[in-house]
């Protein structure tokens, strides 16, 4: 239907392209929504483990940090470690998490049989470093 000296699209009404990104979404919403549950039971569960291992320094302390740091016994000492220890791990997990998502949604999107969270997550760790490296 091309008329004289223009050209015609070839691109779709917005009308399909609404209803083909429906259908999509429509399929595979549940798994984003699995996948940002992950992510808040991570963040959720990580405030309460730290809070269950800074409370009890908390409380030994008397409520002052610097008699914590001034009279530090053995039990007090290896509760600091702890803390530390977890801190550090909680960060490492949570920049994991952060890494793996993007491609795990991409995957999703991409993937033409219904795969498991598992599934997705493991092969989302083949383009984990490439995708660490180019941010």
């Amino acid at each position: 239907m091309a008329t004289k000296g223009k050209k015609t699209s070839d691109l779709q009404p917005i009308s399909d392209l609404f209803k083909e990104t429906w259908k999509v979404y429509k399929k595979t919403y549940i798994s984003y929504l699995k996948i940002v549950g992950i992510g808040i039971l991570l963040v959720i569960g990580g405030a309460i483990i730290t809070v269950l291992f800074g409370l009890p320094l908390f409380i030994s302390s008397g409520g002052s940090v610097d008699k914590l740091f001034t009279n530090t016994t053995g039990l007090q000492f290896f509760s600091i470690f702890l803390l530390f220890f977890w801190v550090l791990l909680y960060f490492i997990m949570l920049t994991v998490y952060s890494l793996v998502m993007p491609i795990s949604y991409l995957q999703i999107l991409t993937d033409t049989k219904k795969s498991s969270l598992k599934a997705i997550f493991k092969s989302s760790k083949q383009n984990l470093l490439p995708l660490f490296v180019t941010n």
